[in-house]
């Protein structure tokens, strides 16, 4: 899924760098996950060089990915409903901008 790029000769170019693009994806937890704990591991994937925002009414948190694609961040959890914002900002401008919500609900014992 490159874009395509006409080089001075008018012959057609495809771009490779959108193509490696890697899109944001949390693995855990699920969304609307029961938790009986204070807080989680959020984990997945994004694009290398990109800065993550964990936001949520609990704690905003930026990460930086250098050299790797998986994350894996401890995340506080208020009690109930908390509804946790993933934004993915890639350092290549080739790529988009992603952003991913996930339901989290917090349950005292």
């Amino acid at each position: 899924k490159g874009e395509q790029i006409k080089n001075n000769a008018g012959k057609l170019l495809l771009s490779s760098t959108s193509q490696n693009a890697q899109n944001l994806e949390i693995s855990e937890p699920s969304t609307d996950a029961v938790m009986e704990v204070d807080s989680i591991s959020i984990k997945g994937k994004a694009q290398k060089g990109s800065f993550l925002v964990f936001q949520s009414a609990a704690k905003d948190i930026v990460s930086k990915l250098d050299k790797v694609s998986e994350f894996s961040v401890k995340f506080p959890l208020l009690v109930g409903e908390n509804i946790i914002s993933i934004t993915m900002y890639p350092q290549d401008k080739t790529v988009r901008t992603q952003e991913k919500t996930i339901k989290v609900y917090y349950l005292e014992k």
